[in-house]
Formats: structure tokens, sequence, C-alpha cells
């Protein structure tokens, strides 16, 4: 198997990832900081293909997944961030 990392948002959480053909892709995650920044949080997923791409090979997989978009603002406290769900669709 080849992990590829993906980095999301700390408030989202996987629940399933998929190939194009809907077969399973394993994968783990964690909440882990960021080197140079202890404070400031992602959800690291590894995601374990099947075989390794062959050079310029292009795969899609689908990532379902869930969960609140946090603020970075008690991490970055000169940064101000909201998020409008009225402008999301």
């Amino acid at each position: 198997m080849i992990t590829t990392p993906v980095l999301l948002h700390y408030g989202l959480n996987v629940k399933d990832i998929r190939y194009e053909n809907n077969s399973s892709v394993q994968f783990s995650q964690e909440i882990v900081p960021f080197p140079d920044n202890k404070e400031f949080k992602v959800n690291y997923i590894s995601v374990y293909l099947h075989r390794p791409l062959k050079e310029n090979e292009e795969i899609k997989i689908y990532m379902d997944y869930e969960g609140k978009l946090y603020g970075y603002s008690n991490v970055m406290r000169y940064m101000k961030d909201s998020i409008d769900m009225r402008n999301m669709k």
C-alpha cells in the first residue's frame, strides 16, 4: 500500500473514503499540531492507496466528512475570521 497524506480542518472528521468505482479506501486520521506552530492543529488523514500510481497517472477518490469549521483566532490573535453559512451552497 501507498500512503498519501491529506490535511483537513481540525473540526472535520472523515467518515468514509472511496475510489471512483465505489470500492473502499483504507485511511486513518488524527488531530496533530503543525511542526512550526504547536497551537495550530489539523486533522491529518493517511489515505492508503491499493497500489502505487504510475508516472502522471491520476485517480479520483471521494471523501465523506462531517463536522464544524471553527476559526483560528485563538491561535492567530490578530486574525478575525468568520464563516457565513448563508453563502455556502
